[in-house]
This record gives C-alpha cells, structure tokens and sequence, in this order.
C-alpha cells in the first residue's frame, strides 16, 4: 500500500489488514507502538507486506483477500471509499470499497443464489418514502428472480401476498448450456428478456456454475 495511503488517513482510520489465504506463519515481532489518542477498540497487527509476502506458501503470494478500513466520521463513509479506489483506479490491482452494510448485504445475495432461492418481501414502512431498508429489499428481491413490495394501507399487505401467489402460480422454468460452460465454481450474469416489449421478465441475475 502506497505512503500517501498511509499520510493521508492515518488520523481518520484504523488500518487491519487481512491477508491472503489461512496459513502458518513464523512472526518475530520487532517492535509495538502506542496510539497517540489512546488504545483502539480492537487489537491491530500491522505487517511489513514484501516480507509477509516472501514468507507464506508459494500459492498465495502476491494477492490481498481484503482490507478493512474503520472510518472516524460515519458520514465520510462514501467520501473516503471513493478516494481510496480513485487511488488504484489506473493501477494493475484496481480496488473496490464498499461499507460493512453494503459488504453484508452482498454476501447474503450471494447465499441465495446459491442456494437458488427467491426473495419475495414486504416492506413495513408505512411512510409512502422509499427509504434505505426498502431499497435493500428491493436489492435482495430483484438479484433472486424475486419482488419487493411497499404498501401503504392494510388493504395493500393483502394484495402484495395475493400478487405473489400469483406469481409463484405461474413461473417457468428455462434452462440451457452454454457452449464454452466450464465448472469453476464462478458467478455467470444472465439476462432474460421477452420478444414482445409490452412483457416483463422477471428472473434472477445470474447463478453460480456447479464445481467439479
């Protein structure tokens, strides 16, 4: 990680670095430092990355799993992830930041697609606003195949579970191969639309080809 990483963010964050792959190491501490504004919420390991480097398995040099980043003011949260990866931007290891919310909520998007379910919800916000939990509903919703809905009266919530049922009544199944299919284990997009315009499709943004 660059100096100027490390200049411009030292009094804002907190820095744990998480490395490759799990494996043993033989670690000869050289040295401890104090925080000049007291002790952090949790212990902090900071290693010198060449070194780290040169010391694990062969398989797992050269490649970072994540960093974490705690940042002093919630509000710069956006703020402080864009520079970060306009640092890296033109770099041969572009980076990609995100918050612990948005880290969450695209682990459990990816748990069910791999389990291949679908998310139907119903937002409990009676407001008549769009507010961010909705919009992560609809996130989870729209990235299984799924739907969420926001009602606004009581006579909406039935509706909304009437519409679904209705829905799960009248799915079809699509399946096909591609012709360069390989079992790696990876995430495939998919995109389903129909002929006629005045259709809508609605099906899950991709899957996870089986691994062998």
């Amino acid at each position: 990680m660059p100096t100027g990483f490390i200049d411009r963010y030292s009094s804002a964050l907190a820095l744990l670095v998480a490395a490759t792959p799990a494996c043993a190491l033989d670690v000869q501490l050289i040295g401890t430092f104090a925080y000049p504004n007291g002790a952090p919420d949790q212990p902090l390991l900071l290693l010198h990355y060449e070194y780290f480097n040169e010391a694990v398995a062969v398989w797992a040099r050269n490649q970072v799993g994540w960093l974490a980043v705690r940042v002093s003011d919630p509000q710069r949260l956006d703020d402080v992830a864009n520079e970060i990866d306009a640092l890296y931007k033109n770099s041969s290891d572009p980076t990609r930041t995100v918050s612990q919310d948005e880290y969450s909520r695209a682990q459990a998007v990816e748990m069910a697609q791999r389990a291949e379910v679908i998310i139907y919800a119903i937002s409990t916000d009676d407001s008549g606003l769009l507010v961010r939990g909705d919009k992560v509903l609809e996130q989870l919703a729209e990235a299984t195949g799924g739907r969420a809905f926001f009602p606004y009266k009581m006579k909406d919530v039935t509706r909304s579970f009437t519409a679904i049922e209705d829905e799960l009544r009248s799915q079809y199944v699509v399946s096909y191969r591609p012709a360069d299919f390989d079992a790696d284990g990876r995430f495939r997009a998919i995109e389903i639309s129909a002929l006629k315009k005045d259709l809508q499709v609605r099906a899950r943004k991709g899957y996870f080809a089986p691994k062998q």
